[in-house]
């Protein structure tokens, strides 16, 4: 699976699943095409979408975008 992921290196505290749907975010995909696209319940799409902006510290979908597009340092790790 190739993607933004991808490309920023190893995420280490996202697993394999949660990489994908940070993809498929970035791509603008709703937690419904989410959860079609990865074949899972929409229960574990919204999991895996919390986790996701847990992890960047953010707290909506196009707030997580803009992160990645403006490069404010956004898109780096955060430490656990």
């Amino acid at each position: 699976f190739e993607g933004w992921s991808d490309s920023l290196g190893p995420i280490p505290l996202l697993s394999l699943r949660q990489r994908m749907a940070l993809d498929l975010l970035i791509q603008g995909y709703t937690r419904q095409a989410i959860a079609d696209s990865l074949k899972i319940s929409i229960h574990t799409a919204n999991e895996y979408v919390k986790t996701v902006f847990r992890h960047f510290g953010v707290h909506s979908q196009p707030e997580l975008i803009a992160r990645f597009r403006i490069g404010d340092q956004g898109d780096q790790l955060l430490s656990a």
